[in-house]
């Protein structure tokens, strides 16, 4: 009997470390975990830069920034990124016309931000008021921040702040305004 639970036990043991290989190899394998930065051109979804790999890319052609703020297990930063940020309309949009960046507000991450001074996710989120989650800030290509969007909206509303913002509209008309005239 004891014979029967050692071989059972050194079973399960090969067996939970055959899987643990097999998950190494597919993280090794697929580039890391779902959401680092720069998965999306992995997937085809949102392409997520760092601050510093946008910035660096701005130097060279101008576009605004979409930063995501967001945080684990909040319901309606999940249903954003299920319902809005994974259509497909939306992300060549975002990804055509927006340097993007994702921050976990509770994620532990330090982020080097536009003054070069590295902050944690809460703080980022603290330094543009930020109380809520999802929230979306855009800056302009010069650091200089265009809009504050909090909450989760419906993908026509977020298209068309996305066009606003990427057709440079905001320079002469106001959100309310373009809105009107996109109907």
């Amino acid at each position: 009997m004891l014979i029967a639970i050692i071989d059972f036990i050194m079973i399960r043991y090969i067996i939970l470390k055959k899987s643990a290989v097999v998950f190494l190899l597919l993280v090794v394998f697929f580039g890391g975990i779902e959401n680092a930065a720069g998965a999306g051109a992995k997937t085809g979804g949102i392409r997520w830069l760092s601050f510093q790999k946008a910035m660096k890319k701005n130097k060279n052609f101008k576009k605004p920034f979409f930063v995501w703020f967001h945080e684990t297990g909040c319901e309606y930063c999940i249903l954003f990124e299920k319902n809005i940020l994974s259509e497909r309309e939306v992300i060549n949009l975002i990804n055509e016309n927006f340097y993007p960046v994702e921050i976990n507000a509770y994620g532990g991450r330090k982020y080097e931000f536009f003054d070069g001074k590295k902050y944690g996710g809460k703080s980022l989120s603290s330094k543009f008021n930020v109380i809520g989650f999802p929230t979306s800030i855009f800056f302009d290509s010069h650091y200089k921040k265009i809009f504050y969007l909090p909450g989760y909206w419906n993908k026509k509303d977020f298209m068309l702040v996305l066009g606003w913002i990427s057709s440079k509209s905001y320079k002469r008309e106001s959100l309310r305004k373009y809105f009107k005239n996109s109907f």
